[in-house]
């Protein structure tokens, strides 16, 4: 959505932390809630996003394995 038009004035995009510190796109992806889906962005922590993304393809591809979340048949 990064390039995209808006209909608003601004978007906003946010990394979000559980209070334990887990990051929530991880915790979605591995228990097969999410999927992986757009283009590489700088982080705000200063993450390697190709490195992330590809924690996030490996998370994704064992919750196929196993069939969790949507990925249940």
């Amino acid at each position: 959505t990064r390039w995209r038009q808006v209909f608003g004035p601004k978007r906003y995009y946010a990394c979000v932390y559980t209070a334990d510190g887990s990051d929530l796109s991880e915790l979605l992806v591995k228990h097969g809630l999410a999927r992986i889906y757009g283009t590489r962005t700088a982080l705000p922590d200063g993450r390697n996003s190709r490195l992330y993304l590809s924690q996030l393809g490996d998370l994704e591809a064992t919750a196929k394995q196993v069939q969790l979340g949507g990925w249940r048949r």
